[in-house]
């Protein structure tokens, strides 16, 4: 993974409920990878002129019918891989406890909530778990998750695709995902 601890941490943001300064944090982002990930940046350059010319109510309907109520996918990646199974509850405690040895505090949501896990991943973890929860975890739960919002053509697909490619693409983990496939 070339993307550094703090760029993975605010992509991780970009995950979470909107806030103020989305565009702004969005744009940030894009400018971190456009040297070394120009997919990825084209990609959250055009989600952040969306989200400057959106109003936050129209942002946080869009993030709602992208994962939350009745949601296009779930941003869980357990859910995402195992659904309501036995397998889940043993991530969620085994991810639970990998962040508390870490030192990360708690976030809102559960620990396989894509945005902890990013979290989780840019923490002072060992590397070979770091991996593993990429390739493992989080690169087909963001597989599955960017395939039902690019269906949808849903603008959230472009911040999923740039964090896919900026975290999972150098294991080989995704394939990058081209610019155009949003209008």
């Amino acid at each position: 993974m070339t993307a550094t601890p703090d760029l993975v941490r605010a992509l991780a943001d970009l995950l979470a409920y909107p806030g103020p300064g989305l565009s702004a944090r969005a744009a940030d982002c894009a400018a971190a990878l456009a040297e070394d990930h120009p997919t990825a940046a084209a990609r959250l350059s055009r989600f952040a002129l969306l989200a400057l010319s959106s109003g936050a109510g129209d942002l946080e309907e869009a993030y709602t019918r992208a994962f939350d109520l009745a949601p296009l996918c779930s941003p869980y990646v357990g859910d995402q891989l195992f659904g309501a199974t036995g397998e889940r509850s043993l991530l969620l405690a085994g991810l639970r406890e990998l962040a508390i040895d870490a030192g990360v505090a708690p976030g809102g949501e559960l620990p396989d909530h894509v945005s902890e896990m990013l979290r989780l991943v840019a923490a002072p973890i060992p590397t070979d778990v770091r991996d593993d929860l990429v390739r493992d975890g989080l690169a087909p739960a963001l597989e599955k998750m960017l395939a039902a919002l690019e269906e949808a053509r849903h603008p959230w697909a472009d911040v999923l695709a740039a964090v896919a490619e900026a975290v999972g693409s150098e294991a080989g983990a995704l394939p990058s995902r081209p610019a155009e496939v949003l209008p």
